[in-house]
């Protein structure tokens, strides 16, 4: 019996260690992603306002900047709460 609590214990305590900073990464990927998510909704739900106003990119009428910048926004926040290319994702729209 002891030798069985003492593998629970080690399995235990083992695991523990790298769940804690799984649900770390986990939550820190999540509350970034919906803090840039409702910038991209914010933009989305003002675009017919924003859309002459909006100063242009690269060349760009203000309306298509204005569309990609949201598109940037909206996929890339859902790339770092999903953690697929988070690095990229992270760097992408603060060069635009």
């Amino acid at each position: 019996m002891r030798k069985l609590t003492h593998h629970i214990e080690s399995l235990f305590i083992r695991c523990t260690g790298y769940t804690y900073s799984n649900l770390a990464r986990l939550f820190m990927r999540l509350f970034v992603g919906i803090m840039f998510l409702q910038f991209g909704i914010r933009h989305l739900m003002t675009f017919s306002t924003l859309r002459y106003t909006f100063p242009s990119v690269l060349g760009w009428s203000s309306e298509t900047s204005l569309i990609v910048m949201i598109t940037i926004e909206l996929v890339c926040s859902l790339f770092i709460m999903v953690g697929f290319l988070t690095r990229l994702a992270v760097y992408l729209p603060s060069y635009l």
